[in-house]
């Protein structure tokens, strides 16, 4: 893989683990996107219903926290 020292390259495990952790990064990146999007939709229609100002808090609080957790 790109990056990597050429010892762990020759490993198809270690690649494989690799790829995994990749891909798991990669999905769980989007569902944090499509979870703020949703948020922020849910925010600025919280302006005419005030009962969405709960649920647009909610998706914004966890989009904020899969990011923060996944750039640990």
């Amino acid at each position: 893989m790109l990056g990597n020292p050429p010892d762990t390259c020759s490993d198809p495990a270690k690649s494989t683990a690799m790829f995994e952790l990749l891909l798991l990064r990669t999905v769980l990146r989007t569902l944090s996107v499509v979870l703020g999007g949703f948020g922020v939709f849910y925010l600025i229609f919280a302006w005419s219903a005030p009962a969405l100002w709960g649920l647009a808090l909610i998706l914004i609080g966890a989009a904020s926290g899969i990011a923060y957790f996944l750039d640990r």
